[in-house]
């Protein structure tokens, strides 16, 4: 067929191959019909053309001719096809439907065995373009010629299987793959179910009599092992000789199936006997495990179906070998053009390798002129560079010389320069420092002389006071000698004036008192405040401006405003200097203690305040040259500069909220700042798993490059699968037995898990009764505490004002006093002007109670500040206690509970007395028995005792019973842990006897001050941010 290496106009032959083998695969597919109904044939690609009627040679010679005359690609494609279809496929199959039924023994043995090479030499179909020559070579020798079918297959057993097998049992039904039953295994009564043997000693008792068995399956019921037990053999005649074997011998034994059935003292005998159609029929657990995992079948049956497949196998290799042989002769039709083809193109090489060589032997000869040509050339272009590099060279030098010079000149001017910098910045620096020190120094001398003028104030009013309270002392010593013939309403008058003197003293020294102590507590609490609020505010400075809670300098001008007004006046590189300029200017302008642009002005209050004096010359010129903007940021500096450093006119850091355009309070402070330090914890947090995800990805790419290694272990992988599937199959069925034994231990665990649930409910029963007195106790405590803040905050306002009213009114009532003893000396006439001074004094005795109420307002006033400052200090408290609660207990500042015992210590001393096992379990009896006791209210183990200073205060009572039987039985360190705990429920809770959380120090053992809590946490802020970068 030389027409197919031909290459046709229009079209490659490697195009043409790949058609022919396209359709070709069709035509083997079946999706193209070729035979018609009879023994007649069909061109599938000629429909309405031609014939319909072919015989096979005729249909062959119908698609020799088209394929070979045919110009068009596809047409001649199929036909080429359905060529190579007849040869292979066609002519194979008629020869073997032509051939005998009948064929001999010995015949089928050997077409057996050349079926069996065939399958062990793995030919499979390939393409006619890459089928190798060594199966050319072999495939002819052992292939036998397809004259006779083969005949009804045998049992491929062993001699022993084919003689043992009798007639009889061809028509009996047996389970396939081959099985037995065992019965009567031994079982024993376990925990309500039954148990017996397991399957794997069944199966090395039965191996070592040399039954052979594939498993051993026992049978499992609700209750427990059955007593039955399933044989498994291997699907084959071998398998089957061993579980006839396995019966036999069970028979011979007197065990066999009847004798299970007839007797009934059976003992611990086994009974065995091969499966069969009753055993799969029956309904129990024998019946079920058979149909789920076998078919009933005869010996005839099963003997057919191999026959069946064997024959099948050696019809399919048949024609694979006829189809082989016609790719091997096509091969080799191709192999003699190809020799062909090679012979004619060395001959034309040879010719042009000649010819190659007398045009390369030319070239070297002109490119040898050429170079001899370019070498003189060379010779002269580098004796011409040689001089022009020299000359080069002596440049070089001199300006390496100058650039050196001139390196050193300007090194010298900048480090100058950069000392003169210096010099200035620290002369600036200085001079600020001096200017703030004399203010400070200036402030301090004013408040000193503040508080001497009014020490002094007081002083003298003292002894003011006291001389008046000794005259009239005396005045009532001689009132007390008077006669008894004096005005009796006189002397009643006078009684009630002096009791209310005595009262309106007794009132005053309270509220002194009062005073100074709210006047301590106040100034303690602002101190605190004032120092937490300095380490927030230097932690912050210099923070992101987009954040709500920052550091505002107050009184501090922005270039922004100037640098716009500034534009619109100016070009871009004038406008920035300029805006530079007047910023600065302006700053100088602000703090310029002797600019004072404001005006004092009266509100409808009644007071007094300052506002910027919109008529200030300054101020005009700066509203008129850049605008309303840069106006109204200079007056809002100016106006904080006045409020917060009127005397040092400098500027100020602040705790500001930006949110809201306000000072910002302490808590808000230390709520960002915790907000911060979980953000930057959860941080970290997210780095480390990308840090090992990243890892992994970094494995990922480089288990890519070993791609090209593990598909050559897949194959062993999955041959090692196969094996694991089978020892799967074993451990499922174990597994289903061990879930049998789960779903009874789930049984006894609800039941004790019911139990577990009772008793948790009685305990949140009584843990939330708990809940409810606690929160009672709280409602009482807090109303007590209202109370008590209520009357303190009525007191303590404004007592700075209270004192002057109090010299102005002591000094009227000793005016009084000093009237009244002159009364008493007037004489009986006089009655009448005694009575209406009476009257007058009354009235003015009304007028000073009235501005006692008023110095009250103002005590009251003051209570308030201080409540509120106490309110901030207890607030951020509580927000740190709540943002350090669960942190690193090896920390110098953290939470501790007040009232809380420690298992450690239960745990030492119960190791003593127990072992360790019951030490554990007892240590946490003990030390929840004790928390109820100190949370029980009824139990109060204090004495009251009185110290040097006459106070009252309570300490733990030694000789109480509980305590001392606590001593005695777990030691000291236990019971002063115990009593420590005690302690601080009644300093911290003596109404509700709960456990509170408290900021502590842990390094010097007391309550930690809200200074200590936000250095510490800033702190780790700084030590976060630090590990972040």
């Amino acid at each position: 067929m030389s027409h197919r290496s031909k290459e046709e106009k229009g079209y490659s032959r490697s195009e043409l191959e790949d058609y022919v083998d396209e359709y070709y695969y069709q035509l083997k597919k079946g999706s193209v019909k070729v035979k018609n109904s009879d023994s007649t044939y069909r061109c599938p690609f000629c429909d309405g053309k031609r014939r319909h009627d072919y015989r096979l040679k005729e249909l062959s010679r119908h698609a020799y001719d088209i394929g070979r005359d045919s110009k068009g690609l596809k047409e001649k494609s199929k036909h080429l096809a359905l060529e190579r279809y007849i040869d292979r496929y066609l002519y194979v199959k008629s020869r073997l439907e032509s051939a005998p039924e009948i064929e001999s023994p010995k015949h089928s043995q050997r077409r057996t065995q050349v079926v069996a090479v065939v399958g062990s030499s793995q030919i499979r179909e390939k393409s006619i373009y890459s089928e190798p020559q060594a199966h050319s070579q072999l495939l002819p020798s052992f292939f036998p010629a397809p004259t006779l079918p083969t005949p009804k297959a045998q049992p491929p057993t062993g001699s022993k299987a084919g003689s043992t097998l009798a007639t009889q049992e061809d028509d009996q039904w047996f389970v396939w793959p081959p099985m037995a039953i065992l019965a009567n295994v031994r079982t024993e009564l376990k925990d309500g179910r039954h148990v017996g043997e397991s399957g794997s000693k069944l199966k090395t008792d039965l191996a070592s009599k040399g039954f052979n068995p594939l498993r051993v399956h026992p049978l499992w019921t609700y209750r427990g092992h059955s007593g039955f037990a399933i044989v498994e053999f291997e699907k084959s005649w071998e398998g089957f000789h061993n579980a006839k074997s396995f019966d036999k011998s069970f028979e011979v034994d007197h065990r066999g199936k009847g004798d299970y059935n007839v007797t009934r003292n059976r003992g611990v005998n086994l009974y065995g006997w091969v499966a069969r159609d009753d055993d799969y029929n029956l309904r129990s657990t024998v019946g079920d495990y058979l149909r789920k995992n076998g078919d009933l079948k005869t010996v005839s049956a099963q003997q057919e179906e191999e026959h069946t497949k064997n024959s099948k196998l050696v019809t399919t290799l048949t024609s694979t070998l006829v189809i082989k042989n016609s790719h091997l002769k096509e091969m080799e039709r191709k192999c003699r053009t190809t020799d062909d083809a090679l012979n004619k193109l060395e001959a034309e090489k040879e010719d042009i390798l000649k010819a190659c060589n007398e045009k390369r032997e030319k070239m070297q000869k002109i490119a040898h002129d050429q170079l001899a040509k370019i070498c003189l050339d060379h010779k002269k272009t580098a004796l011409e560079l040689e001089a022009k590099k020299k000359e080069l060279e002596d440049r070089e030098k001199q300006l390496q010389q100058r650039r050196a010079q001139n390196d050193s000149e300007r090194r010298k001017i900048y480090h100058e320069r950069k000392m003169n910098e210096m010099a200035t910045l620290e002369q600036k620096k200085a001079d600020e420092k001096m200017l703030r020190l004399a203010e400070e120094q200036k402030r301090e001398k004013e408040k000193l002389h503040k508080r001497i003028i009014e020490l002094e104030k007081q002083l003298d009013a003292k002894q003011v006071l006291e001389l008046e309270i000794e005259r009239m002392r005396g005045a009532l010593k001689v009132m007390n000698h008077m006669d008894e013939d004096e005005d009796l309403e006189a002397r009643k008058k006078m009684t009630e004036i002096k009791e209310k003197l005595q009262e309106k003293e007794e009132e005053y020294t309270d509220v002194e008192e009062l005073y100074k102590t709210l006047i301590v507590m106040e100034r303690r609490n602002n101190d605190e405040v004032q120092e937490a609020r300095k380490a927030v505010i230097n932690e912050l400075r210099g923070s992101s401006s987009r954040a709500s809670i920052g550091v505002k300098i107050m009184g501090d001008l922005d270039e922004k405003p100037f640098q716009t007004a500034t534009k619109k006046r100016y070009s871009e590189e004038e406008a920035d200097v300029k805006a530079v300029e007047l910023c600065s200017l302006w700053q100088e302008h602000l703090r310029d203690p002797s600019w004072h642009p404001f005006r004092i002005i009266t509100d409808k209050e009644g007071k007094t305040k300052e506002i910027i004096n919109e008529e200030d010359d300054k101020l005009k010129a700066l509203k008129n040259e850049l605008g309303d903007e840069v106006y109204e940021k200079v007056t809002t500096a100016m106006m904080e500069l006045n409020e917060y450093n009127a005397s040092g006119r400098y500027t100020i850091p602040e705790l500001w909220n930006f949110k809201e355009g306000r000072k910002a309070l302490l808590e808000e402070g230390v709520v960002f700042l915790l907000n911060k330090w979980k953000l930057l914890r959860k941080r970290k947090r997210y780095c480390r798993s990308e840090m090992s995800h990243g890892s992994e990805e970094m494995d990922i790419g480089e288990s890519e490059f070993c791609v090209e290694h593990f598909e050559t272990q897949k194959k062993e992988l999955m041959k090692k699968l196969e094996q694991s599937e089978s020892h799967n199959k074993d451990l499922q069925k174990k597994l289903d037995h061990s879930e049998a034994q789960k779903k009874e231990l789930q049984k006894k665990l609800e039941q004790s898990e019911a139990q577990k649930n009772e008793l948790e409910v009685h305990k949140q029963m009584n843990e939330m009764a708990t809940v409810e007195q606690k929160k009672v106790d709280e409602k009482m405590l807090a109303e007590e505490l209202k109370r008590v803040e209520e009357k303190l905050h009525k007191r303590i306002i404004e007592l700075e004002k209270q004192l002057d009213a109090k010299q102005v009114l002591e000094l009227e009532i000793e005016r009084m006093r000093g009237a009244l003893k002159v009364m008493k000396h007037m004489h009986e006439d006089e009655d009448s002007e005694a009575k209406k001074k009476m009257d007058e004094i009354q009235e003015k005795l009304k007028e000073k109670q009235e501005e006692y109420t008023h110095v009250e307002q103002l005590f009251v006033t003051l209570i308030f500040k201080e409540r509120r400052s106490n309110d901030e200090v207890e607030e951020a408290r509580k927000e740190l206690i709540s943002g350090l609660r669960g942190s690193n207990s090896r920390a110098s500042i953290g939470v501790k509970i007040m009232g809380g015992l420690d298992e450690k210590l239960f745990q030492t001393a119960t190791k003593k007395k127990y072992s360790e096992e019951e030490a554990d379990v007892k240590a946490v009896e003990l030390c929840s028995l004790w928390q109820e006791h100190l949370r029980d209210p009824s139990w109060h183990p204090f004495r009251i005792i009185t110290d040097k200073e006459g106070n009252t205060k309570e300490i733990i009572n030694e000789e109480d019973d509980k305590l001392k039987a606590l001593k005695n039985e777990l030691g000291d360190e236990v019971y002063e842990k115990v009593t420590t705990a005690m302690m601080e429920l009644n300093e911290y809770n003596a109404s509700g006897r709960y456990t509170i959380p408290e900021l502590w120090n842990f390094e010097e053992g007391r309550k930690a001050s809200m200074e200590e809590g936000v250095v510490f946490l800033l702190n780790k802020w700084k030590l976060l941010r630090k590990r972040k970068r």
